[in-house]
């Protein structure tokens, strides 16, 4: 829920308003997906194990469907897809190196130990409305020294305000 609070200038509260649901946000029973609903946008996430492209768009039309009968958005701003891979790696390790070429090296910060790293590309697809988010993330393990979660986020949304009235959301999300 919103609540938005007015206070007068000596701090004293002057008065509320519920301006209701601001979003939902929903995990499937597996944990593989998430939903999120708010009255600007609609994004359904994917973590691995993936499917093939036709259960993701049938899962996203049942959830279109939900979001639409919930929040009832007269517009939409942002509609997206994403892929989150989560992947346990050596630092030193070629196939890690590859996927994180961008990634600093300890030696370049003196004698520090890197603890964290987060890189975000914003990319946009040629004669579209639709953007990527590319987004890299490391963080070390507290107690291996070399070994680190990788995090591999591919965020593919359609950026452009409409009428909120498409019935297969699935018919959208190809470029």
């Amino acid at each position: 829920r919103e609540i938005k609070y007015t206070f007068t200038a000596a701090g004293a509260q002057h008065s509320s308003e519920d301006l209701g649901c601001v979003g939902i946000r929903a995990v499937s029973g597996d944990g593989l997906y998430i939903a999120q609903f708010n009255r600007i946008g609609f994004t359904l996430s994917r973590v691995k194990k993936y499917e093939n492209w036709t259960t993701f768009c049938i899962e996203s039309n049942r959830l279109w469907n939900l979001y639409r009968e919930f929040l009832n958005p007269l517009m939409i701003k942002r509609i997206g897809v994403r892929f989150i891979n989560r992947m346990l790696a050596n630092y030193e390790s070629r196939e890690f190196l590859t996927v994180f070429k961008d990634a600093p090296k300890e030696k370049q910060i003196s004698d520090w130990g890197l603890e964290g790293f987060l890189h975000r590309d914003v990319i946009r697809i040629p004669n579209t409305d639709y953007r990527i988010n590319l987004i890299k993330t490391v963080v070390s393990s507290p107690t291996k020294q070399n070994e680190v979660t990788a995090v591999l986020d591919c965020d593919v949304f359609y950026d452009k305000e409409m009428p909120c009235e498409w019935d297969n959301i699935a018919e959208h999300l190809k470029v």
